[in-house]
């Protein structure tokens, strides 16, 4: 799968999966409404950046970086599950 492709699935599926999370956070109420602003604004900005440096980018500096970023990821939750 070109790693563009693989890029935007992983952004589309962080996305919807945030989203449910604050919808459920929503509902419950407790929501810091000035924190939401100040982050909307912030990725707002930091998606403008980034689509303008990931055209720029070489496409195996995308492959490490994205690999780099699921590891972490993944290692952060196996630690999630074992500290609860």
């Amino acid at each position: 799968m070109p790693i563009r492709i693989a890029m935007g699935t992983n952004t589309f599926l962080v996305l919807a999966s945030s989203s449910m999370g604050f919808l459920g956070h929503v509902a419950g109420g407790g929501i810091d409404w000035n924190l939401c602003i100040v982050f909307g604004i912030s990725i707002i900005f930091g998606s403008r950046i980034g689509s303008h440096l990931h055209a720029k980018v070489n496409e195996r500096f995308l492959r490490i970086g994205l690999a780099v970023i699921l590891v972490i990821a993944a290692l952060w939750m196996i630690v999630r599950i074992y500290m609860i």
